[in-house]
């Protein structure tokens, strides 16, 4: 998702692999919708990227959709690393990445082919490697947001019953309340150049990103994680 120059204009462009999504009228004068068929291919649409001053990345996948380690990595850690080169040569300033609680480098005692078998341990050893990449960027500003287990129940989803069974007994977050902080943080002036965001703080951000809508008001005074 990439925000236009003025941060208060909101005028976006979705980057999608599959399909565009439906929106009424008034949301629809604001948005632009560039589907890329297969993201193998996302470097070959640089220009979709000009014009833009915030990135927004929520590329993720899991094990099971992707169907082996080395796609699950490649999702999201390699497509993740060509969209933030793509921004960066965009001169876009500032990207929001998602990623996930408990993101850490493995220890080097378990080997490659450990990871690759064990899931928590690829995921959270991807999940660092994404954040790497995108540091090793540079941007102006850098906002990482590290939810714990998110709540992605939605009407005509695909079931998850692992998650679904967690979701009774473990804390979580909606995945909406981290969408609402999202656009809160790329939609304010930043308090930082590198904000990192727990599932706290992102509540924190979602509640004055409603707020702040709720009462029509354009306030782009930054909300700090505490």
């Amino acid at each position: 998702m990439l925000f236009a120059p003025s941060f208060l204009a909101h005028n976006i462009e979705f980057i999608n692999a599959k399909h565009k999504f439906g929106w009424n009228a008034e949301e629809g004068a604001k948005l632009t919708q560039s589907v890329v068929p297969d993201f193998d291919e996302l470097k070959s649409s640089p220009d979709v990227w000009e014009g833009h001053t915030v990135a927004i990345c929520a590329l993720g996948t899991t094990r099971k959709a992707a169907g082996s380690a080395d796609v699950f990595v490649k999702v999201d850690r390699d497509y993740v690393a060509s969209a933030a080169e793509l921004a960066k040569k965009a001169s876009v300033s500032r990207f929001c990445l998602l990623t996930a609680q408990g993101t850490r480098k493995v220890p080097s005692l378990f080997p490659h082919s450990m990871i690759s078998i064990v899931h928590p341990l690829l995921y959270t050893q991807t999940k660092f490697e994404a954040e790497a990449v995108v540091k090793a960027q540079s941007f102006s500003n850098l906002s990482i947001f590290r939810p714990g287990l998110l709540d992605r129940r939605v009407p005509g989803a695909d079931k998850r019953y692992l998650e679904s069974a967690l979701l009774n007994v473990v804390p979580s977050t909606k995945a909406s309340t981290v969408g609402y902080a999202m656009a809160e943080d790329a939609t304010t002036e930043p308090a930082s150049e590198l904000l990192e965001c727990t599932s706290s703080d992102i509540k924190k951000l979602a509640l004055a990103h409603e707020t702040r809508n709720n009462a029509g008001v354009e306030d782009s005074t930054p909300v700090a994680p505490s």
